[in-house]
C-alpha cells in the first residue's frame, strides 16, 4: 500500500509540473520576444537625431489571465485529493464501520482478542464494558472498544 501511495504522490507532482506555466512562455509579449528586439536595436547604427524627435512605441498591454489558467493550475491538486480519498479515507471508513458492527454483535460466549493481545471468552456484557474470562478463575473487565477482533472470525486490522 505504501508503494502505491508513493507512486500516486509522484504522479500528482509530475502532473503539477506538467500543468505549471512560466510567465515568459505564456505571455504573447513576454521575454522571448523582447530579446530579439534588444539585439536588433544594439546592431542598428547610432542615430544622429535628438532624443525628442524619436517616436516611442507604446508598450503592449499585458493580456488578462484567463479563468482556464487558474483551473489548470488547480486541477492537479484536486486530482491528488480525489486519489487520496479513494486510497486512504474510504477504505478506513469501511474498516471502522465493520469494526463498529462487530462490536455491536458481540454476545456472551464469543472468543475475542483485546487490543493488548489478551485472548479470552466474553462472560458478561454491560453498557460500555464487558467481562472477559482469560483463565480459570480469572476474569478481567475491559472496555467494549478495546476488543480488536473476534477469535475465529474475520480480523479487522
Amino acid at each position: 500500500m505504501s508503494k502505491t501511495l508513493l507512486s500516486v504522490v509522484i504522479c500528482g507532482l509530475a502532473l503539477t509540473c506538467a500543468f505549471a506555466q512560466t510567465p515568459a512562455a505564456s505571455a504573447p509579449g513576454g521575454a522571448a520576444q523582447v530579446a530579439p528586439a534588444a539585439a536588433a536595436q544594439a546592431a542598428a547604427p547610432a542615430q544622429t537625431t535628438p532624443p525628442a524627435a524619436q517616436t516611442q512605441v507604446p508598450a503592449q498591454p499585458e493580456p488578462a489571465k484567463s479563468p482556464t489558467s487558474f483551473l489548470t493550475g488547480l486541477l492537479p491538486i484536486i486530482l491528488i485529493f480525489v486519489v487520496f480519498y479513494f486510497l486512504l479515507i474510504m477504505p478506513q471508513q469501511r474498516q471502522r464501520k465493520k469494526h463498529t458492527e462487530m462490536l455491536a454483535a458481540l454476545k456472551a460466549g464469543d472468543r475475542v482478542v483485546v487490543l493488548g493481545g489478551v485472548h479470552g471468552v466474553i462472560t458478561r456484557l454491560k453498557e460500555g464494558t464487558m467481562s472477559v474470562k482469560i483463565a480459570e478463575n480469572t476474569e478481567i473487565e475491559v472496555d467494549r472498544a478495546s476488543v480488536s477482533y473476534k477469535a475465529g472470525g474475520e480480523q479487522t486490522k
